[in-house]
């Protein structure tokens, strides 16, 4: 088990160019949330990567990571996964709060000098939107700016299946979803977040967390 598991590390160290790419490989008997967590820190690392279920229901695991593990933003790659030329990030929110962008600032760098568009996906309707969600869609689109090289697009849909259609349909991109910040009731365990709801919506695409 150990030779295999030296060569798959071993693999992926040669598979990666990008000398800011690091691999390691860790052997723990622990808890796996714990583990995440302890090792998240030790590495500094900006970015988790984790496998979700197939199909669209996300595994317990995950769940369970997801709940916990706010350190960095996650992404979850369900099977099968592909390999697109180009690649195409769709941010979904309200925006009735501010997004954190420390979360999007991490994953962007990992994107850094790549082919990526970021589209936006407001879920409201456009005549309906507040002044308080226009003022944080807009912080949003200044700070997106810099990491861009087309012109950002933007659409409007307050129904759920008029977002599964949208999900549907953009199959080759990248989901990005907000997790509120928990509440006392969430942190005591009496209630949980609506995120595992909006994942399960997302079909087969990689979906990406970020934290309030």
């Amino acid at each position: 088990m150990r030779i295999l598991f030296q060569q798959a590390l071993n693999y992926y160290k040669l598979k990666s160019n990008n000398v800011k790419h690091k691999f390691y490989g860790v052997s723990q008997s622990i808890n796996v949330v714990d583990g995440i967590k302890e090792n998240l820190e030790i590495r500094g690392a900006n970015l988790l990567i984790i496998t979700g279920g197939a199909g669209t229901k996300v595994g317990k695991n995950a769940q369970n990571i997801l709940e916990k593990v706010r350190r960095t933003p996650v992404l979850i790659i369900r099977p099968p996964a592909f390999a697109f030329e180009k690649l195409y990030l769709t941010i979904v929110s309200d925006f009735r709060q501010k997004l954190n962008t420390i979360d999007l600032d991490n994953f962007c760098k990992v994107l850094e000098n790549t082919n990526f568009e970021v589209k936006i996906l407001v879920l409201e309707i456009q005549n309906e939107i507040t002044i308080q969600a226009t003022n944080n869609l807009e912080a949003l689109i200044i700070y997106l700016k810099p990491f861009l090289k087309q012109v950002l697009t933007i659409e409007y849909t307050k129904l759920s299946y008029d977002f599964k259609d949208y999900i549907a349909s953009h199959l080759d991109g990248i989901i990005c979803v907000v997790d509120e910040k928990p509440d006392l009731f969430r942190k005591i365990g009496l209630s949980k977040s609506n995120l595992i709801s909006k994942l399960e919506n997302s079909y087969s695409n990689p979906v990406l967390v970020v934290h309030q």
